[in-house]
C-alpha cells in the first residue's frame, strides 16, 4: 500500500518497439499518414493580456504534422487568441526542442532562443489560482468559506515544512522558494486574524487537527514512509515550534 508509486511505474513498460518509417508496409504507412497517435505541447502567451500566458494542448498527430481537424482548432482555440507553441521548453533539467521533426506553420511556432520554463510557469499559474480563491474566501462569510480560507493558512504552513525537510535532507528544488512564501504565510495570516480575531486560533487548531491526525496515521502505518508532516504550532513571522522526529518521513 505504501510502495514508491513512481518507482514502480518507471520499471514499466507498455508500448512495444516501433517500426522505422522505411520499414512500414503501404498499410502502416498509409495509417500512419492518417493518425500517428497525439502529442503534447506547450504553448505561451505573450501578446494577449486577456489570456494567461501558458496553456499545455494535445493534438492529434498525422504523419509529421497535425490532423486536419487539430490544426483547424488549434488555429482557432490559440493562435488566434495569441498563443504560440514553444520552441525550446525547459522542465526540471531538462531542455526539449518540441517541434523537431514536425511539420508546423512556422507561424505557428515561437521561435525562442532562451528556453522557456514551462515547470516554473505552471507553478506560478497553480499559486496564483489558489491564493486568489483564498483571498476572495477571506472576504466572504460563511462557514464553508472560513473552512477554505483557514484551509489556506495550513496548505502554507505545510508548504514551509516541506521546504525546510527537504533543505534539512540535502534535497535541492529549484523551484522552491522559501522566503517568498513565508512572506506570504506572514501577510496572509495577518489578513485571517484582522478578520476572525478571538477566533482566529481556535479556526486554525480545528482545521490542523484533521490535516495532523491524518498524517499522524500515516506515518505510522507507513513506518515513516510516507511523505507527510504532522504540522507544529506557528507563529505570526511564520516561525514555528520544532517538529518530533516522527511528524515528518524518517524512512
Amino acid at each position: 500500500m505504501y510502495k514508491n508509486v513512481g518507482e514502480e511505474q518507471s520499471k514499466q513498460h507498455h508500448r512495444n518497439k516501433g517500426t522505422s518509417l522505411k520499414n512500414m508496409t503501404k498499410a502502416q504507412k498509409q495509417a500512419w499518414e492518417f493518425l500517428s497517435g497525439s502529442e503534447t505541447f506547450d504553448c505561451y502567451n505573450d501578446s494577449n493580456p486577456k489570456y494567461k500566458k501558458h496553456v499545455v494542448i494535445r493534438m492529434e498527430i498525422a504523419g509529421k504534422g497535425f490532423t486536419e481537424k487539430s490544426a483547424k482548432w488549434f488555429q482557432k482555440e490559440y493562435f488566434q487568441c495569441g498563443f504560440k507553441i514553444i520552441k525550446l521548453k525547459k522542465s526540471y533539467q531538462n531542455i526539449t526542442n518540441q517541434v523537431r521533426g514536425f511539420n508546423i506553420l512556422k507561424e505557428w511556432i515561437l521561435d525562442n532562443e532562451k528556453p522557456i520554463d514551462v515547470v516554473k510557469l505552471t507553478i506560478q499559474e497553480n499559486e496564483g489560482v489558489q491564493k486568489s480563491l483564498a483571498e476572495s474566501f477571506l472576504s466572504d462569510f460563511g462557514s464553508f468559506s472560513d473552512m477554505m480560507a483557514i484551509g489556506y493558512i495550513v496548505d502554507l504552513e505545510e508548504d514551509i515544512i516541506r521546504m525546510e525537510w527537504n533543505k534539512s535532507v540535502g534535497k535541492k528544488d529549484e523551484y522552491d522558494d522559501y522566503d517568498g512564501k513565508v512572506k506570504e504565510y506572514v501577510e496572509y495570516r495577518k489578513k485571517a486574524k484582522e478578520k476572525y480575531k478571538d477566533k482566529f486560533e481556535e479556526l486554525v487548531m480545528n482545521s490542523k487537527k484533521t490535516h495532523n491526525e491524518c498524517a499522524r496515521s500515516n506515518l505510522d502505518n507507513s513506518n515513516g514512509k510516507m511523505f507527510c508532516f504532522v504540522l507544529p504550532l506557528f507563529k505570526d513571522d511564520g516561525t514555528h515550534e520544532q517538529l518530533g522526529k516522527k511528524d515528518m518521513p524518517w524512512s
